[in-house]
């Protein structure tokens, strides 16, 4: 944690950016948001750091009370220019989560911000299911999903995901800036 590696993880990539520890971040963010927690656990699915470099479009905080039970999820949004944004969403129980909230952070400047967002996730287990579908004025502009399965965590697991998937992050960075040209190309204009 925190140190270069072939694959590691740093705090300063997730919260708001600082040096404070993140589970202080996100016990401060579900108070702010009134959500009744009492101090369980708080897991984070993200992409780490390969190479040193990383990027994360969406980083998701689940976050149980101490019997196990799901109390809330946080969805960290980040865009390419550096800015980040959290939607801080109460659980009700076990199953999946089902969570809507109006756009408030722009993501690409290919899309208004008079947007809806509907999340879709799956509780984590050994599948993880995650579907966000962007909607203007009831219509689909965008639905991005992703679909996971749990591995244990070894070096082994690691270089195999090296050389399977090599330079991940910077593949996700490469894709959106691909696309961000191809839409240009299209003739998509910049939104301010």
């Amino acid at each position: 944690l925190g140190r270069f590696n072939l694959v590691s993880l740093h705090d300063c990539d997730h919260g708001d950016g600082s040096a404070a520890p993140l589970r202080g971040q996100i016990e401060r963010k579900l108070a702010g948001a009134g959500i009744a927690w009492s101090g369980g656990s708080i897991r984070l699915l993200c992409m780490p750091r390969v190479l040193g470099y990383g990027f994360n479009p969406l980083s998701i905080y689940f976050c149980a009370n101490p019997d196990g039970t799901p109390a809330a999820i946080v969805y960290a949004v980040h865009n390419t220019f550096g800015e980040r944004h959290s939607h801080v969403m109460p659980l009700s129980g076990r199953g999946d989560a089902r969570h809507s909230c109006q756009k408030r952070f722009s993501v690409s400047p290919f899309l208004d911000m008079d947007m809806r967002y509907d999340f879709v996730v799956s509780e984590p287990g050994d599948r993880l299911t995650v579907s966000i579908r962007a909607s203007q004025g009831g219509k689909p502009v965008m639905i991005a999903c992703l679909a996971g399965k749990r591995r244990e965590l070894t070096d082994g697991a690691l270089l195999r995901l090296l050389v399977t998937m090599p330079a991940v992050t910077f593949k996700v960075t490469a894709a959106i800036h691909w696309q961000a040209l191809r839409l240009w190309l299209k003739g998509l204009r910049l939104r301010p």
